[in-house]
């Protein structure tokens, strides 16, 4: 598999992101308007399957409200956090 760059993975997620909402979003505008899950699920997709491993909506146990919006890791390095 090719590697990609970090940044050339989430520029990937943001185009499919962008595509959706001009397709087939439904709806985005208003009080309805894009939540933050809909780009974790595109960008996060990209970091799949380019090889990457990911864990969403990651909480912490001891402090209830705090968490991660994704946890990424390549596997053979140290986590990347956002």
């Amino acid at each position: 598999m090719k590697s990609k760059t970090v940044e050339a993975i989430i520029r990937q997620g943001i185009r499919s992101l962008i595509m959706s909402m001009t397709e087939s979003y439904w709806p985005a505008f208003g009080a309805n308007d894009m939540s933050e899950r809909n780009i974790t699920t595109h960008v996060g997709h990209c970091f799949l399957e380019s090889g990457w491993h990911l864990v969403t909506e990651v909480s912490f146990r001891k402090n209830a409200g705090l968490g991660l919006t994704c946890l990424l890791s390549t596997g053979n390095s140290e986590p990347w956090l956002q």
